[in-house]
């Protein structure tokens, strides 16, 4: 079983993690497929000698015409049996069958939180690529169900696979390293985390909004830390940045990798207001690092948190701060909470989730 896996390198994100996660399970499996990767940076999702593809035009403006012309003339170069799209999409005239990773669809659930051009594209190679799939994975029973009424998908075409979460996550980080990072980014204590790409989606002004509340309410004010790059249609964001900053509201725009770990063990509590989470990464890595999380009850968050978390029906600014005052107020269940999320996250490996996918595979190359 020749495997080629598409996935975008430089971009990152949820799909990035995805696409690392799953290669590095894939190429460990006992019963591993032979696979190859086809991305802009290989080495950047962990591609070894011989692994990795590098292809042109594969991100940005040109992705569609990279996608189109090189793809699939790599994938009959090199004799692929089963192509994997990791990120939505699917390029035409494959010359083997075809498996589409689909996280979610917000472009189609929210579409108002995409720019036109970006979200009618999304939309457009989102359903073209479930038509042509013959598999469709996605991370959770609420995408899938999202998927097969939104996209008129056959129920038994989509399989829901939860993803994992690195190993890394799970264990202690270097004390040094969590002192240096505190120093570095002089981070306060208590601490409230943010995490993920600045768009209208990810609910990071609700965030702001509310701890503008919280901030008012008690003294001294925690800390509230948001990490994560600027995305698309992050003016609204930016805008309640300026207004409702301060000294105890912080944004860091570029965190390397290897610190993420350590920080989720600075923090005192996960604040999440995304929306149409098709599994939910970051909340996943929290709970594992032994992190209180509260998060939007929306997509697949209550699916993974189950009950090792704290959940808001709504991102009203008043809702969300009573939820983070209290939580701020009760250490007992915040250690609670952390010790149910360390639980809960071991169901989330990407072992499990590569032998899912290796299933998946070789089902789809027997039919």
């Amino acid at each position: 079983m020749r495997i080629g896996l598409a996935a975008i390198g430089r971009s990152v994100g949820g799909p990035r993690t995805y696409a690392r996660g799953l290669l590095a399970a894939l190429r460990a499996l006992p019963d591993s497929p032979e696979i190859r990767l086809f991305a802009d940076d290989p080495r950047a999702l962990g591609a070894i000698d011989g692994e990795g593809v590098a292809v042109p035009a594969l991100r940005g403006a040109l992705r569609p015409l990279g996608e189109r012309v090189f793809l699939p003339r790599l994938a009959r170069r090199l004799g692929i049996d089963l192509f994997h799209g990791t990120k939505h999409s699917l390029p035409p005239r494959l010359p083997c069958r075809a498996v589409v990773s689909i996280h979610d669809l917000a472009p189609f659930r929210a579409p108002e939180t995409f720019p036109a051009l970006a979200g009618a594209y999304l939309r457009r190679e989102t359903a073209w690529a479930a038509r042509r799939a013959d598999a469709i994975v996605t991370g959770s029973e609420a995408s899938r169900r999202d998927i097969v009424e939104g996209l008129g998908v056959a129920p038994e075409k989509v399989a829901a696979i939860p993803y994992g979460v690195e190993a890394r996550f799970r264990r202690e980080p270097d004390p040094e390293r969590m002192a240096r990072l505190r120093t570095r980014i002089a981070l306060p204590s208590p601490l409230l985390l943010c995490l993920g790409t600045v768009q209208p989606r990810k609910g990071q002004r609700e965030v702001l909004e509310a701890f503008s509340i919280v901030r008012d309410r008690v003294r001294p004010a925690p800390g509230l830390l948001f990490v994560g790059r600027r995305g698309w249609l992050s003016s609204g964001f930016e805008e309640a940045f300026e207004r409702l900053g301060g000294e105890e509201v912080r944004w860091i725009r570029g965190l390397p990798d290897a610190d993420l770990p350590a920080l989720l063990r600075c923090a005192d509590l996960l604040v999440s207001a995304s929306r149409i989470e098709g599994f939910g990464l970051a909340v996943a890595e929290a709970m594992a690092s032994g992190l209180p999380v509260l998060a939007l009850a929306d997509g697949a968050i209550p699916e993974v948190l189950g009950d090792a978390g704290a959940l808001v029906a709504t991102t009203e600014p008043e809702v969300l701060a009573a939820e983070i005052l209290r939580l701020l107020a009760d250490e007992p269940r915040r250690r609670s909470l952390a010790e149910a999320g360390r639980a809960r996250s071991a169901r989330f490996t990407w072992e499990a989730a590569a032998a899912a996918h290796r299933a998946l595979y070789g089902s789809v190359l027997e039919a």
